[in-house]
């Protein structure tokens, strides 16, 4: 798939939404961005949490990733079993 887009004044591009859908990106995702023999490279982060699909502090727990908020929430939970 390709497709072409326009940098915005302050140097910002949109990820097509035929990407988005297709690559599971969602609003907050962080990417790795580097240059590479003249391209410039975006790599999404591949730690999601299992159950908010957060980026932002993915720990792995038993094998799953999963963020700092719902592991907490996960522990509330079992704390008042």
């Amino acid at each position: 798939m390709t497709t072409y887009r326009k940098l915005d004044k302050i140097g910002r591009i949109t990820i097509p939404k035929e990407f988005r859908e297709k690559l599971e990106l969602f609003r907050g995702d962080f990417f790795e961005v580097f240059e590479k023999d003249g391209d410039i490279i975006f790599r999404k982060s591949t730690d999601r949490c299992i159950f908010c699909k957060t980026s932002i502090n993915v720990f792995n727990v038993l094998g799953k990733p999963v963020c700092k908020v719902c592991r907490g929430e996960i522990r509330g939970d079992f704390d008042s079993a």
